[in-house]
């Protein structure tokens, strides 16, 4: 056999090697080892040429390897010399490329199309197996033909690693359910010059950074991989591998999962060089691993599967609203440090840990008295960062549930839009009770939610946590219609609350320095020093530090690896985020075995906590208090920069088409390239080179482009904003955030240049846009109003045009901006606007 040095989609690796034969012992501990991690969703599939080659194309000829293909594309080329042994496959095809562009396009898209007939039956097995996601470095369609000829529960969904941005514009098209494949070096559709095949094409991608291959090298460290039909020759490929590579220092634990490659011959060298990288062989076909292993695999599954209860589907579809029951019972058990300022855990609640303070006590008995009546009450537990707010509304729902009731608990953790939340409510009539923490996220349309929930349901209860400056935005009195609005404010720890404080850190071994303090100083230290706030006294007065100091010395204690790590996580954490193991190796740039060690001993030593998530894990700072000093810490140093464009690459690479737009990944992206965000936190200049960063990742989102141009509209360069905007609205000009901030453009450039023959013109067509906006969104959206009045109320100023059309305008506009306010009451962007046009309407009737 010629030994093809390929490094493109298809190839033939140097030197044969014997397959060792494979004990029954070693194949059931693969089975039972794949079957546990397949149950929670983790494999990741990667796939070569040798998984394709049971498959033929349209005309009956097995899929090309190395050899047969530079033959073909040889002969293709028109070149009359021989083809020698030396010259490569990525050479051969450069060549005929550049000679016979048109030829080459059709011998390789006829090459490539797999016939779905004559599929063999054993690739049923592997799309019907739940992977997290899967990888290949061939461009045929074969998921394509599997899809058509097998009845699967998942569609597998092409992507082009070399031409579609992460996100793609045609995302309607795609259900959570499916399966992303990603084609590395690009699919049928990019023949012949986008694919990723020739030496050229491979420099050329290596000058930029790329999204795939970036997720590539994360999901290699933190996820079990199964390589089928690679040798692991491809040279993009091992720019990835190499990053598992080593354990590191000695006292480093092997953090990578197990990994497989089957491969029916691979060299000794090879096998003992993979073993470096916790990969092991497993010497087989594709067709035999599927027979030997994931036929056992799939049973695993489908027994797991039949054992789930209550799924979504079985309550009309979308997800539900979790149980304070099942949270509190679901939580491993494992050692917390609530005690030392880190957010509470239920177990904290249940077993004591979390005191219940004298506000407790009233806000229980309150919640009780409101539900033996027939009216709907929302009370807001109200308090400043770190007065305890999660844990008394988790006490509050735990106390409840022990009287019997069905009690609904949504946290920062619920993946559910605020309308989702409303139609959950209404399918779970077992609810009586919701509670909401950190219901701030749910921003503006916090009132309608609730109100909606608590007239469809009379009598119930909405428990919301958030903080008092939140409550006057989002949760004002008139604007809740359909129930009672009560509140309990936090106030600092009462005497009875310092001794039942001091009693439980006594019980725990958490006094720290009080520990040989009498019981009237460590008093005066919870009381005066530490100002009687739950957070500061758990931290200042058992450490003997000031509350800012200890956190500020935590962080300069790191090392510098440590540091950026713990860095990512604290301003996801300040906005309200976790990061996934995947996000903080994409967002640091440093996917390696290092890292994981890194992230555990952050762990282990209490400074990050790591939840469990959908079979990963999920990390924060102990505390969003916490989460604030630190990064304020960091935009004083100037690092804040750098990490919100690693937080939001991250983003970019972990959405992708099959994700719904209100999934967790998608709110970390839009929360870290909102252009509010970005202006209130950096310069004008960073902000950009953070959106220039992400354009190739996201350059079909229009949602990007909305927020890039929106950074230039308010504070950049109306010219820019232009391009921008008008990029987005081409992607979706049916959004609404698109439409409106394309109108307050139209509204600034004719502000611009008032004297402009079209000024007028283009100022009052965007006001008949935004009229139309009013007329279909107005009553679930005070945006359109906002923008039509303050920027009417900037144009009649400027003094210019027929004196009675102005003021026909402002009548026009007032009434909008009156039918505003009775919509959104507590709309904060409405304040005075209707006052201020009055008065301008009155002054335009004098000289």
């Amino acid at each position: 056999m010629v030994a093809w040095r390929s490094t493109g989609c298809h190839h033939v690796c140097f030197g044969p090697s014997e397959p060792l034969p494979m004990e029954s012992d070693q194949l059931a501990r693969v089975v039972e080892y794949l079957g546990s991690k397949f149950l929670r969703g983790q494999p990741v599939l990667f796939t070569g040429a040798g998984y394709s080659l049971a498959a033929r194309d349209q005309d009956g000829r097995s899929l090309p390897t190395g050899e047969k293909l530079a033959g073909e594309l040889w002969k293709a080329s028109g070149v009359t010399e021989d083809l020698d042994e030396d010259s490569s496959l990525q050479e051969v095809y450069q060549v005929a490329l550049r000679s016979k562009f048109g030829a080459v396009k059709e011998l390789l898209t006829g090459r490539f199309r797999v016939d779905q007939a004559s599929l063999p039956g054993f690739y049923r097995l592997y799309y019907s197996l739940p992977w997290y996601r899967h990888y290949t470095i061939n461009i045929d369609d074969l998921e394509i033909a599997a899809s058509v000829k097998f009845t699967l529960d998942r569609k597998p969904i092409p992507i082009s690693g070399v031409y579609s941005p992460r996100f793609s514009s045609d995302q309607a098209r795609y259900s959570p359910s499916d399966l992303e494949v990603i084609h590395l070096n690009g699919t049928i559709d990019d023949l012949p010059d986008r694919v990723t095949f020739s030496t050229r094409q491979y420099a050329d991608r290596s000058n930029y950074s790329d999204p795939y291959f970036s997720l590539l090298a994360a999901d290699l460290v933190s996820r079990p991989f199964v390589f089928v039909g690679s040798k692991l020759d491809e040279a993009a490929l091992w720019a990835q591998i190499e990053m598992r590579r080593g354990r590191g220092s000695r006292d480093m634990r092997e953090l990578r999962p197990q990994s497989y490659l089957v491969s029916p011959t691979l060299s000794v060298a090879k096998r003992e060089m993979l073993k470096e990288y916790n990969i092991d062989w497993i010497p087989m076909s594709a067709e035999e691993f599927a027979d030997a292993v994931l036929q056992s695999v799939e049973k695993i599954v489908l027994a797991g599967a039949r054992t789930t209860v209550a799924t979504e589907s079985d309550r009309g579809g979308g997800p539900l609203i979790p149980l304070a029951a099942d949270l509190a019972t679901q939580e491993e058990r494992q050692k917390t440090e609530y005690l030392l300022g880190e957010e509470p855990h239920w177990s904290d609640v249940i077993d004591g840990k979390a005191i219940t303070r004298d506000v407790d006590e009233q806000m229980l008995a309150r919640c009780k008295a409101s539900l033996e009546g027939d009216a709907s009450t929302v009370l807001a537990i109200l308090g400043t960062a770190g007065a305890g707010k999660s844990s008394s509304l988790m006490r509050a729902a735990w106390a409840l549930t022990s009287d019997g009731l069905n009690v609904g608990y949504c946290d920062r953790d619920t993946e559910i839009s605020a309308m989702g939340l409303v139609h959950a409510f209404d399918r779970q009539e077992e609810l009586r009770v919701l509670a909401i923490d950190d219901a701030g996220r749910f921003g503006e349309v916090l009132a309608r939610t609730v109100s909606e929930i608590a007239l469809r349901r009379p009598g119930c209860l909405i428990l919301v946590g958030l903080s008092s400056s939140a409550a006057e935005r989002y949760l004002p009195s008139k604007a809740i219609r359909s129930a009672t609005l009560d509140s309990v404010v936090l106030p600092g720890l009462t005497d009875t609350d310092i001794d039942r404080l001091i009693d439980t850190l006594r019980e725990h071994n958490r006094l720290g320095v009080l520990v040989k303090k009498s019981l009237e100083e460590r008093r005066a230290a919870f009381r005066d020093s530490a100002g009687r706030q739950l957070l500061v006294a758990m931290i200042q007065a058992t450490s003997g530090k000031r509350f800012q100091e200890k956190v500020i010395d935590e962080f300069e204690d790191l090392t510098m690896d440590e540091k950026h790590l713990y860095a990512l996580i604290a301003v996801a954490t300040g906005r309200s985020f976790g990061l996934t193991t995947a996000e903080v190796l994409v967002a640091s740039g440093h996917s390696s075995n290092e890292a994981l060690n890194h992230l555990e001993s952050l762990a282990k030593r209490r400074l990050l906590v790591a939840h469990p998530d959908k079979g990963g894990v999920m990390y924060r700072l102990r505390h969003r208090e916490i989460a604030r000093v630190v990064t304020e810490y960091l935009a004083k140093i100037s690092q804040l920069k750098d990490l919100i464009e690693g937080i939001a690459f991250a983003g970019a690479c972990t959405v992708s088409p099959v994700m719904p737009r209100n999934s967790r990944a998608w709110r970390l992206l839009k929360a870290f390239i909102s252009h509010r965000y970005l202006s209130r936190v950096l310069d004008l200049i960073s902000a950009r080179e953070i959106y220039d960063h992400l354009e190739s990742p996201l350059a079909e989102d229009h949602h990007f482009w909305l927020q890039r141009g929106s950074l230039e509209v308010r504070s950049g360069d109306l010219d820019l904003a232009q391009h921008f905007l008008g990029t987005a609205r081409s992607l979706n000009s049916e959004d609404a955030l698109v439409v409106t901030e394309c109108a307050l453009l139209e509204m600034k450039l004719a502000i611009r240049n008032p004297t402009s023959p079209t000024s007028h013109t283009r100022f009052n067509a965007a006001v008949v846009l935004l009229e139309g906006l009013i007329a279909e969104r107005g009553e679930r959206d005070a945006h359109p109003y906002h923008i039509l009045g303050s920027q009417v109320l900037s144009w009649a100023r400027l003094g210019v045009g027929d004196r009675d059309e102005v003021q026909d305008l402002l009548r026009r506009v007032i009434a909008h901006v009156e039918e505003a306010h009775r919509r959104h009451p507590g709309s904060r962007d409405l304040e005075g606007l209707g006052a201020a046009l009055q008065k301008e309407l009155l002054l335009t009737h004098v000289d």
